[in-house]
């Protein structure tokens, strides 16, 4: 059973690790599909804190929002769903 952890465990690693490549490496119009992710927003900060581009607090602040939105929205919905 723990090999079969420490397999899912290293596939995890290596999903988070993949798509913060494909930030770098995939065109503007293509990487909006990954918005809701939580690797898009951090890879997306560290690429614009090591460009000349400068938007790395709006970068980091926008995905502090939009996650703190998402957890939100999945807690009232444990709520609703612990209710009944």
């Amino acid at each position: 059973m723990m090999k079969i952890i420490q397999l899912i465990r290293g596939d995890m690693k290596q999903i988070r690790r993949d798509s913060m490549l494909a930030v770098y490496f995939i065109p503007l119009p293509w990487q909006l599909f990954g918005v809701f992710t939580p690797t898009y927003w951090t890879a997306k900060t560290y690429l614009a804190g090591t460009s000349s581009v400068g938007f790395v607090l709006v970068f980091g602040i926008i995905g502090v929002v939009l996650h703190m939105m998402i957890l939100l929205f999945l807690y009232h919905r444990f709520l609703v769903k612990t209710d009944q």
